[in-house]
């Protein structure tokens, strides 16, 4: 009987552990910053443990984890055929393309507005979803693609054939009505 009680009473301390466990694991979650996506953490503040801190204070940037996105600059002349969902072929700089081939991926979207910057000529911004975050040489070696790395886009926007490529040529270069522009290539970043 004594031992009975004894068990009885561990049984009721056990419980009231378990429910105390409990509240302090609810009360955690109060305590407790959970950033809405995974990635890493830039430019932390310096919040120390212990700290408080108040509602939309910024604690630092994430950087997510999710597919490279790769943003380019596209000038207003060139804007017109491209549209979200339009397949592109991305030159990584920091790979010789002969050597690694070139990155493929998509647009996801395009800005509604030009942006300037520092004087520069108008641009449009467009994002783009690489389909895969590696490039690979022949041999198997894996390089990977970083972000901040820069490179070139190129959109598919029409099938045309060598004809009409050479006709355009040729007009250019034969149409009085034809003012050559100077080509300019714009880097862009992931």
């Amino acid at each position: 009987s004594k031992w009975q009680t004894e068990l009885n009473q561990l049984k009721i301390q056990n419980q009231q552990l378990g429910t105390r466990d409990k509240q302090y694991a609810e009360e955690k979650e109060f305590y407790t910053i959970k950033a809405p996506l995974t990635g890493t953490v830039q430019e932390l503040k310096g919040i120390q443990p212990g700290s408080s801190i108040s509602a939309n204070e910024i604690l630092g940037e994430i950087s997510p984890d999710s597919g490279l996105i790769a943003e380019t600059y596209v000038q207003p002349k060139d804007i017109g055929l491209l549209k979200i969902g339009t397949k592109a072929r991305f030159q990584i700089d920091a790979y010789n393309y002969n050597e690694w081939g070139m990155a493929t991926g998509k647009i996801i979207s395009i800005s509604n507005d030009i942006f300037m910057q520092n004087g520069a000529q108008p641009f449009f911004k467009v994002r783009c979803l690489l389909d895969k975050n590696t490039l690979n040489l022949k041999n198997g070696y894996i390089g990977k693609i970083k972000k901040g790395m820069t490179l070139q886009a190129r959109f598919f926007v029409t099938r045309r054939t060598l004809f009409q490529l050479l006709y355009d040529k040729a007009d250019d270069w034969l149409n009085p009505n034809v003012i050559p522009e100077a080509k300019e290539t714009k880097t862009t970043s992931l």
